[in-house]
């Protein structure tokens, strides 16, 4: 019980061992309840805890940051979960200082950490907590799948909000970055869809950061867009997230689509093409998926909608359906990107739990290096606002992880 020595909303489950696996880490992971925590350490994740049943409260998040800078929410991917994560949002924002913040790691719907750990290990988690979300991107993903956007009048509503959140920031300087980033981010989302070019030119970057960052883009347009635009239609291709032109006249893209494909990007879509259960279960993280050129992204929102027509679709239906709608070039292109030989789960007659498994840590994989690349974005338009040592080293440090990336990439595939 509540005692004058004992504060539910002033201690963590299992804060006292975490710590000290914390420091080690340089991370700790907050999921929800204490057996998710029990679960965790099982499977050797010391450095987890829970509030005590109760949503995070201000010291508890103070806690947080004096074990790690960026503590990792892992909440589950359902509409409770959600809002659990939207809830330490409002919580965190007016204590964010230099350094110190949120991410965000969702758990597939329907799973707990005990769950995923159980039906694909460790690795699986590892991934999840890897692509975890800085707290900007839910912010913004929350406010921006919170209405429709698409008067005048609405997007100036979406302003006024997002800026009465951001004043809530106590810390200027943490508080002119946010401003920065959201206005950045809307200002992309409007341009997407008021109609101009979407070709985005930039300023020269400072000592030649242009042509530096050009080998780890794979073709990456530089539009922002608004998070969670896929999830509000994926049948069409304009909006925030449509391919710059840039991307269009590339020599990746030829009058037919995309002449090669990144191999990860491509193993997501055989998964699909010759296992349709999946996308039932999956729908929603198959709509937000982003590729790396607009060929891809037309044989996703193909397939979408081909199973939105008849949902019990089998592999053999589901290629001839995306035959007569003129998308069996890109059905071959991605069947002839991928080494069957060293991605069982994508083939055909894989066990189901192998599928979902393969499935879940190819994504991660890919949700991390998607990551890295807007991480790498911004970071270079604070090195083009303020030209600092810190903006430098923070874009030679996220090259070097993309470039990591990329090799364990090739050596997958």
């Amino acid at each position: 019980p509540e005692t004058p020595l004992f504060h539910k909303g002033r201690v963590l489950f299992n804060g006292g061992p975490a710590r000290g696996a914390a420091f080690k880490t340089n991370r700790v992971i907050v999921v929800e309840g204490y057996m998710d925590v029990i679960a965790l350490a099982q499977a050797g994740f010391s450095d987890a805890v829970a509030p005590l049943g109760t949503a995070l409260t201000p010291d508890q998040m103070k806690l947080l940051w004096r074990m790690a800078p960026e503590p990792v929410l892992c909440f589950d991917g359902d509409s409770a979960g959600r809002k659990a994560a939207y809830r330490a949002v409002d919580t965190a924002l007016p204590n964010l200082s230099p350094g110190n913040s949120l991410r965000f790691a969702f758990l597939p719907d329907g799973l707990d950490p005990d769950d995923l750990l159980r039906q694909s290990g460790p690795d699986a988690l590892s991934g999840l907590l890897t692509a975890s979300k800085p707290l900007v991107d839910v912010l913004f993903e929350r406010e921006w799948n919170a209405g429709d956007w698409s008067t005048p009048e609405r997007r100036a509503q979406l302003e006024m909000r997002t800026g009465e959140l951001i004043g809530r920031i106590e810390d200027e300087r943490v508080r002119g970055h946010y401003q920065r980033d959201i206005r950045q981010r809307l200002f992309e989302s409007w341009k997407g869809r008021s109609g101009p070019q979407r070709g985005h030119v930039g300023k020269p970057n400072r000592n030649g950061f242009t042509a530096r960052r050009q080998p780890y883009r794979k073709g990456m347009n530089g539009d922002k867009g608004g998070f969670g635009a896929n999830l509000r239609g994926f049948a069409g291709a304009e909006g925030p997230n449509a391919p710059s032109q840039a991307l269009k006249q590339s020599n990746l893209v030829s009058s037919s689509g995309i002449a090669a494909a990144a191999p990860r990007e491509a193993l997501l879509l055989l998964v699909l093409l010759n296992h349709p259960w999946l996308i039932e279960a999956e729908c929603e993280e198959i709509a937000r998926l982003e590729f790396s050129g607009p060929a891809l992204t037309k044989l996703r929102d193909a397939i979408l909608l081909a199973h939105a027509a008849e949902i019990s679709l089998d592999s053999k239906s589901l290629r001839s359906q995306l035959e007569v709608s003129g998308s069996g070039d890109l059905v071959r292109l991605v069947e002839r990107t991928i080494s069957h030989r060293s991605h069982t789960f994508a083939q055909p007659d894989t066990d189901a739990d192998e599928v979902e498994a393969g499935w879940r840590h190819t994504l991660a994989l890919h949700d991390r290096q998607l990551g890295l690349r807007k991480s790498l974005e911004a970071a270079e338009r604070t090195w083009d606002e303020e030209g600092t040592e810190a903006a430098y080293a923070r874009i030679c440090e996220l090259q070097r992880e993309l470039a990591r990336s990329d090799s364990c990439e090739l050596q997958d595939e």
